[in-house]
């Protein structure tokens, strides 16, 4: 399995699905789709261009982390109920 860690791969094997198409390994070609989405997603939970990440600006500017702090001191109580 390949997992495409960095921009350069990413755009390495983005260039590569046209010509493995071309001479017929569809199979190939959907793989590496799979894994630049995938690829995708995390850089984008990385870099906070999601809609996570957009909370987590808006607690930082405007709640001083708030959210994040209550978070971090209710999770573990949560887990403990759960068992």
């Amino acid at each position: 399995s390949v997992t495409i860690v960095d921009q350069f791969r990413h755009a390495f094997y983005r260039e590569m699905i046209d010509p493995l198409v071309a001479i017929g390994r569809k199979d190939l070609a959907e793989v590496i789709q799979e894994k630049s989405a995938e690829f995708q997603k995390v850089l984008a939970w990385k870099e906070e261009e999601d809609w996570k990440g957009a909370v987590k600006r808006f607690d930082r500017k405007f709640l001083g982390a708030g959210l994040y702090r209550s978070w971090k001191t209710v999770r573990p109580r949560l887990l403990q109920l759960s068992r």
